[in-house]
């Protein structure tokens, strides 16, 4: 796999942009459309947005079944995306003294089965609750059979499986820990609703207009299965019981504005943001390298700080990615409309030229 300086340099962008030359939003610069069209090869439909300071700069959807022509605010399924959006929403519950992030998640959903008492918000937060992930294609597949209103509907499947590790005992990355992190979230809030919840901490005051919770009957680009070499077909996708694990649909403009919360205080201030992107550690101290909903890091380039949160999202009928630098203030989403290629690396170095940093 290429790394990111091998990427950058196998779609001929060169030394990259100028902090003072950034093009206008209806004109992207050369090395950053390359990138763009490279990884537009591998989906029927991608867009992508890209946020500098508080404008969006530049945005597009490119694609041929359900997606030429569209414009970029049209949803797709942003699966584990949603997860970013879900952690911020717990740190916003917690800084506002809603949410005790280390009590037991039995104390909020009393119905749960005892071998879930030692968890904490905290540690399904931070993928540090011992819950499992899927166990196999199987086990997706009957999960994703399924449709809900609540996350309560969806926690029958998988709240009687054992623990797979102490609480605190070492880092499982879980859609289902998420799905239980959304129950815990409804219950705490006011409206008992993690509906209610995610949209009042996170969709409103981010000025998100375009996402919501997936369903049968959601709005968005029609989900995709196949290659570009065999063809496109379109598939049924309903990612309903996921909810704060992978349950959304969204556009790349708005998971870009969410981004753009995260310097510009809408949803935390400087201090929230930090606490937001500090990786949690194991109970032994092993750095875990993800914080509150989102992969996290941070480097030194030309002696500036970059600190970046970003996370993936991927399965079938839809492939996405958001990465946010808060101190240079720039946010890039990737979104398309059928499981391929992470999308990591486009986003990735989209993001490094916006912000005019070289990575190590």
């Amino acid at each position: 796999m290429r790394g990111l300086r091998g990427w950058i340099g196998a779609v001929g962008v060169g030394v990259g942009l100028a902090l003072g030359a950034w093009p206008s939003a209806a004109q992207p610069s050369p090395g950053i459309e390359r990138i763009v069209n490279e990884a537009a090869r591998d989906y029927p439909s991608l867009a992508v947005a890209v946020i500098r300071d508080d404008a969006v700069v530049w945005s597009a959807t490119l694609g041929g079944p359900d997606g030429s022509g569209a414009e970029s605010d049209r949803r797709f399924n942003v699966y584990s995306v949603a997860k970013m959006l879900t952690g911020i929403a717990a740190l916003r519950m917690v800084q506002a003294g809603d949410l005790d992030p280390d009590r037991s998640v039995l104390d909020l959903l009393p119905g749960l089965p005892s071998h879930l008492g030692a968890v904490t918000p905290r540690q399904l937060v931070a993928h540090l609750s011992g819950v499992g992930h899927y166990r196999d294609d199987v086990d997706w597949e009957r999960y994703g059979a399924l449709s809900c209103r609540e996350p309560a509907d969806a926690l029958g499947h998988f709240v009687d499986r054992p623990l797979e590790a102490e609480p605190g005992e070492r880092r499982i990355y879980t859609t289902y820990g998420y799905v239980l992190l959304s129950a815990v979230l409804g219950a705490a809030h006011r409206s008992g609703s993690y509906a209610t919840a995610i949209r009042e901490l996170v969709f409103d005051p981010a000025g998100m207009t375009d996402t919501r919770l997936d369903g049968p009957d959601a709005s968005k680009v029609t989900p995709m299965a196949g290659s570009p070499e065999e063809g496109w077909r379109a598939i049924e996708v309903d990612a309903s019981c996921k909810f704060g694990g992978g349950g959304f649909v969204s556009s790349a403009v708005d998971l870009a504005r969410f981004g753009r919360a995260l310097w510009d205080g809408s949803i935390l201030d400087a201090e929230g943001v930090e606490q937001a992107m500090t990786p949690f550690r194991t109970r032994d101290g092993e750095i875990t390298h993800y914080g509150w909903g989102m992969d996290t890091n941070t480097f030194e380039a030309e002696g500036e700080r970059v600190l970046w949160g970003r996370h993936s999202g991927g399965s079938p009928g839809g492939r996405s990615f958001l990465v946010v630098l808060p101190d240079q203030r720039v946010a890039v989403a990737l979104v398309a409309n059928a499981d391929g290629p992470s999308l990591r690396l486009p986003a990735t170095s989209i993001a490094y030229l916006v912000a005019g940093v070289t990575p190590p």
